[in-house]
């Protein structure tokens, strides 16, 4: 299996294998670019019951509601957080057009800023970085 791959990259012109290089550099670049743990301490304070099922929770210091890492999300959680953050989370590929236009609306109308249009993807990624 090797020897034949190897026989196919020998066949390849030069533009095609510095194409293919580009592309495993970058690949590999971005592989190693992204952070291993997504959050950083602080956490929010959670209350749970002695089954694990979530009472209540507080925001973490910072401002940002950051939960310390589970096995499961309670679906109420889930439910609210998306109800209230994303209402089409489950109808965009993580950025929602519509979302984004009605913000710019609302805020030119407004002239000041009443509304966002990021999606729980794009705030996921702005707290990652």
């Amino acid at each position: 299996m090797k020897s034949k791959i190897i026989e196919h990259l020998k066949q390849l012109s030069i533009t095609r294998k510095t194409i293919l290089i580009v592309i495993v550099f970058l690949v590999t670049g971005y592989i190693f670019c992204l952070p291993g743990q997504l959050f950083q301490v602080p956490y929010s304070t959670v209350v749970a019951d002695r089954h694990g099922a979530l009472l209540g929770a507080r925001i973490a210091s910072d401002g940002q509601w950051r939960f310390p890492p589970r096995t499961t999300i309670p679906d109420k959680m889930k439910q609210c957080l998306i109800m209230f953050e994303d209402k089409h989370f489950y109808h965009h590929w993580g950025v929602n057009p519509l979302s984004i236009g009605r913000a710019i609306r609302q805020n030119l109308k407004n002239k000041h800023i009443v509304s966002g249009g990021s999606t729980l993807t794009m705030q996921t990624i702005r707290l990652a970085r």
